[in-house]
């Protein structure tokens, strides 16, 4: 009897480091399925502006090479402070400012306090702005608006729908990735809501 209690316990124990490895083996690919057409549109923009705005593209050049820092310093961990990823939401918002100008705007209304005690996900904000810039449309006299907050034990980014009528081609694994990411971290779902006028998505925070 003792002899099948440990070979049970054995065989349970294996189980868990199996599901935990394959866990952690599903997190890494979906930490690699990052959008690959934001580094394109980014040279491209970098190219215009050393034609057209030397002095611009300096600064751009600068800020994207601190964007690529984080991704690439980060793709190794699981969370990160808030604040980190507040820094580096900013920073790659810029690069967006600098190509759609006055047609997009973003409010961070996160208190230092708060983005130095929680954490979440590296490169999960990123994800929910390129969401809302992919299907949205928008100009300089109706701009997009994306809020950033905090309320309860959730980071929350919000943009009011001004759906495309032509929507870009997309691979539709931006926020499906962000969900199982945070499924294989915390155990729990991101919470999207869409009631056609605003799109709404609640990202737990640890």
């Amino acid at each position: 009897i003792t002899f099948l209690n440990l070979e049970k316990e054995y065989n349970e124990s294996r189980v868990e480091q199996l599901n935990a490895a394959k866990a952690q083996a599903e997190l890494e690919a979906l930490k690699n399925q990052i959008d690959p057409h934001f580094i394109f549109n980014s040279l491209n923009t970098l190219s215009f502006l050393i034609t057209r705005d030397p002095q611009n593209a300096r600064l751009y050049n600068d800020t994207l090479a601190r964007v690529y820092r984080y991704i690439l310093s980060n793709k190794e961990r699981d969370l990160v402070l808030l604040r980190e990823e507040i820094e580096f939401i900013s920073n790659y918002f810029y690069l967006l400012k600098i190509r759609f100008a006055d047609a997009i705007c973003m409010v961070i209304e996160i208190t230092d306090l708060s983005a130095e005690n929680f954490l979440i996900p590296p490169i999960s904000l990123q994800a929910l702005v390129e969401n809302a810039i992919k299907h949205n449309e928008f100009s300089d006299k109706k701009p997009l608006t994306i809020d950033v907050a905090i309320s309860a034990d959730y980071v929350i980014v919000r943009n009011v729908m001004n759906r495309r009528t032509n929507p870009q081609p997309t691979s539709k694994i931006g926020l499906s990735n962000l969900d199982n990411r945070y499924k294989l971290l915390t155990k729990r779902n991101i919470l999207i809501e869409n009631n056609f006028e605003s799109f709404t998505v609640k990202l737990p925070i640890v």
